[in-house]
């Protein structure tokens, strides 16, 4: 089995998530159940495939190109490509947190 998640890890998603700027009351729901689940104590990274604690962390990687950003859906590698305007980093990294959280959401 892995190990729970550090305190500075913990200290250092809630600083990451509490910095996102919610859209509306729904994106605001999302990041306050989020930061409780971080306080929760609950393991956050997957133990075992497929989902192993059913609310866990991902890990995903992105490829920069100038002001390019492809993005990929690893359920969908075939179709789920993506090319994202940059010019925003604020926008943008919202933009990839809510997908990725939207993702989350649909899994469980």
């Amino acid at each position: 089995m892995g190990t729970k998640a550090s305190d500075d890890m913990r200290a250092e998603l809630k600083a990451e998530i509490g910095s996102i700027e919610p859209l509306d009351e729904v994106e605001r729901e999302h990041i306050a159940d989020v930061l409780a689940w971080i306080d929760s104590d609950a393991e956050l990274c997957r133990l075992e495939k497929p989902a192993t604690p059913p609310k866990h962390l991902v890990s995903y990687f992105v490829l920069v190109d100038d002001d390019h950003v492809l993005l990929v859906d690893h359920k969908m590698r075939s179709s789920g490509c993506r090319q994202v305007d940059m010019s925003s980093l604020a926008n943008f990294r919202a933009a990839l947190w809510r997908a990725s959280f939207e993702k989350s959401l649909e899994s469980n």
